[in-house]
């Protein structure tokens, strides 16, 4: 399954330059290690704001919480989680790919 993730941070004020430092750079080797998995597809900014949408895939809405949850920043942002599927547009399109790579 895959699944459009929407992350919007709340980190706490009284953070210092250092620990926030600190804590995004644990987030992004967390985030890494998850790409490498294949669970964390692609993720990218959203214009205008802090966050990130973001693509992901696992094999039930379960196995993505516990990924989602292991995220060093859990504790510190919001999360909205969206399931998707292929549209019948794109499925088309894929298979006219296919048939033009023969």
């Amino acid at each position: 399954m895959q699944f459009i993730v929407d992350i919007l941070p709340n980190f706490p004020h009284d953070w210092s330059k250092e620990k926030l430092t600190e804590m995004l750079r644990l987030e992004t080797e967390a985030a890494m290690d998850l790409m490498d998995q294949g669970v964390l597809l692609r993720i990218d900014r959203v214009v205008g704001r802090g966050g990130n949408i973001s693509l992901w895939q696992a094999a039930s809405p379960e196995q993505l919480d516990a990924a989602l949850q292991s995220l060093p920043m859990a504790p510190y942002i919001r999360i909205q989680v969206t399931p998707i599927m292929k549209h019948r547009v794109q499925i088309a399109y894929e298979a006219r790919l296919a048939q033009r790579a023969r």
